[in-house]
């Protein structure tokens, strides 16, 4: 019986190794092999009858599997799905496959880092920016090539892709002072949470430098529940701001449903509402949510061409930032002050 040609074969006839073989064949090398080479590859495998390896034997010659890990926390929120599947496609037209996990605080990431080792997992892209470092910090042991997505980590030595939230807050508090609002309540997720505790300080920072007061801040889970249910106790039992920062839309939406329905107020006429992550049922007319959105249009795409560059050169330590952009909607209005008499 005939036997099988195999890239060994190929290699051996072109006159060139097997690594260089098994490039061709894969779509993330497009572009990036001598055309000709290229050409007397593909030349020789036909003649043969190749038609490729599968990805398990080309990581036999180029030490790499072509599976990237990508890591999301534990949540209710649809907000890393989204992200996720914004980034699956363009993975797959580098010839990427991709393994989600997702980290839940209780279990810790052990049975994710025997996997990940299971796997040969040439990358590990971290997008759990609503995960304690505590709890992502196992995965910093490992010789595996790491990105941070959204999130910045002080005197890492990953790269990072990342959002300047505090300047986004600071945005976000001045618009609502030059409306004229003084006095500021806060609804956010946990404290232990570092992306929570950057926009409730971002926040916080700018309306004292500029004179204004944060009446209360209070603390929820992140879901419409929590927020409706947060602020019906809160709003019943302490002063009322001229404005609420929220640090998650999910959580604005449940805030301005009990401002309306339960207290029978107006938003923006009575109290303005500004939220955080520009989530699809933000822009809904039911809400028209004044928020903060990020440019994910530009980062994912950053984020892959950045992963490409650290499997070329593993000790690459590269950060990207970006600016946020502020949504203005109706949610938020000037504050009007009844006149003396």
């Amino acid at each position: 019986m005939k036997k099988n040609p195999t890239i060994i074969d190929v290699a051996q006839q072109a006159g060139v190794s097997p690594s260089t073989v098994s490039r061709v064949f894969d779509p993330s090398w497009n572009g990036r092999i001598r055309e000709e080479t290229r050409r007397i590859v593909l030349q020789t495998a036909n003649q043969l009858g190749y038609h490729g390896s599968n990805a398990l034997a080309r990581g036999l010659f180029t030490q790499r599997s072509g599976i990237i890990a990508f890591v999301i926390g534990k949540s209710v929120s649809d907000f890393y799905i989204d992200i996720v599947k914004k980034f699956l496609p363009l993975l797959q037209e580098r010839g990427k496959q991709v393994l989600i996990f997702e980290i839940d605080p209780v279990v810790g990431v052990e049975n994710i880092l025997t996997q990940v080792h299971r796997y040969r997992t040439d990358a590990i892209i971290i997008a759990s920016s609503a995960t304690s470092s505590e709890i992502i910090n196992p995965f910093f042991s490992t010789n595996i090539p790491i990105i941070i997505f959204n999130r910045y980590i002080p005197d890492s030595n990953f790269s990072a892709v990342y959002c300047d939230v505090t300047a986004a807050t600071a945005q976000a508090a001045d618009y609502l002072m030059a409306q004229g609002h003084k006095t500021f309540g806060i609804f956010n997720g946990s404290a232990t949470i570092a992306k929570e505790i950057e926009r409730v300080e971002g926040f916080t920072a700018q309306v004292n430098k500029r004179g204004g007061s944060i009446l209360w801040t209070q603390e929820c889970d992140f879901s419409y529940t929590a927020g409706h249910e947060t602020a019906l106790a809160t709003l019943s039992e302490h002063p009322w701001p001229d404005a609420i920062f929220c640090t998650s839309d999910i959580i604005a939406l449940g805030v301005m449903d009990v401002i309306r329905k339960k207290f029978h107020k107006s938003i923006p006429q009575d109290i303005s509402v500004i939220g955080f992550d520009n989530i699809p049922a933000s822009a809904f007319d039911a809400y028209d949510l004044t928020t903060i959105s990020y440019p994910f249009e530009r980062m994912i795409p950053c984020t892959v061409d950045l992963l490409e560059r650290i499997l070329s050169s593993p000790s690459t330590h590269v950060e990207r930032v970006f600016d946020m952009e502020l949504i203005k909607r109706g949610s938020v209005a000037p504050k009007y002050e009844l006149p003396q008499v």
